[in-house]
């Protein structure tokens, strides 16, 4: 995955203490580590998806979709704001989800 590869602190110097910024440029820090743990948690998912292994019951979906879209938002609001409704309308559909499991 092409973030979570950049994102690795060999790239510190190089990279990320010139350009933080410019390619992050609504970020509320810039602890690239951050980014790193939210590029991880989306490759995890991703590849749980990829390999057909069940995610609804052993993930916090609400939790990965915040953390997609956090660092969407960070990338580019316009990019966030096409994609904000969509995000909500996913995260009632898993909250509903999860209370139909619940009490059945």
């Amino acid at each position: 995955m092409f973030w979570q590869k950049i994102l690795v602190a060999s790239y510190d110097q190089r990279v990320w203490q010139k350009h933080f910024t410019a390619i992050f440029p609504n970020a509320q820090t810039e602890n690239r580590q951050t980014f790193y743990n939210w590029v991880d948690q989306v490759r995890a998912l991703r590849n749980r998806i990829a390999h057909h292994e069940p995610i609804l019951f052993n993930r916090d979906l609400n939790d990965d979709l915040r953390s997609i879209m956090l660092f969407i938002y960070c990338r580019c609001e316009h990019t966030y704001s096409m994609l904000e409704p969509i995000a909500l309308e996913l995260e009632n559909m898993l909250v509903s989800y999860k209370q139909k499991t619940i009490i059945n």
